[in-house]
């Protein structure tokens, strides 16, 4: 199995870790998102690297297409 996108592993546990885009660091107060997996099991961490992925892109779609939300709902 090859190596898991988005995910680093340390200790043995899988951790998701995604860099912000640019434009949005400022909104979002951070330069990456992270995240434990709380795992050991490489299928369950590419499995939720996957999941985080897609709704840390949903996120960055939201916060840049809504120019009007406050820094608390982002």
């Amino acid at each position: 199995m090859g190596a898991i996108p988005n995910t680093v592993r340390r200790g043995g546990v899988y951790h998701f870790r995604r860099a912000v885009p640019v434009g949005l660091r400022v909104r979002l107060a951070r330069r990456e998102l992270t995240c434990s997996f709380h795992t050991h099991q490489s299928g369950e961490a590419r499995f939720l690297s996957c999941c985080l992925y897609l709704r840390s892109e949903e996120l960055f779609v939201v916060v840049e297409s809504a120019p009007m939300l406050s820094d608390e709902d982002c």
